[in-house]
């Protein structure tokens, strides 16, 4: 399981959705949302919206992102 934490700016985010990770304007990766949780760090209260991963290599790919202070989009299935 891999876990992307922040706020919501608008909307509503559930269960099904896909967050959308923009590199650059034609490059993007699309993530399926397996869950919506309320998590707890150093900024205080987030939402983290998690993805199910394949393998570890797949795992080891998005941590490799360093993924941080990016807006993610999120669309409808």
């Amino acid at each position: 399981m891999f876990v992307i934490s922040g706020d919501i700016l608008s909307g509503v985010v559930k269960k099904g959705m896909t967050m959308k990770i923009r590199f650059n304007s034609g490059l993007a990766l699309s993530l399926p949302i397996a869950s919506v949780e309320f998590v707890t760090g150093k900024a205080g209260s987030e939402v983290g919206l998690t993805t199910i991963c394949r393998d570890s290599d797949e795992l080891d790919f998005l941590r490799g992102l360093k993924i941080g202070g990016e807006q993610i989009e999120i669309d409808q299935p």
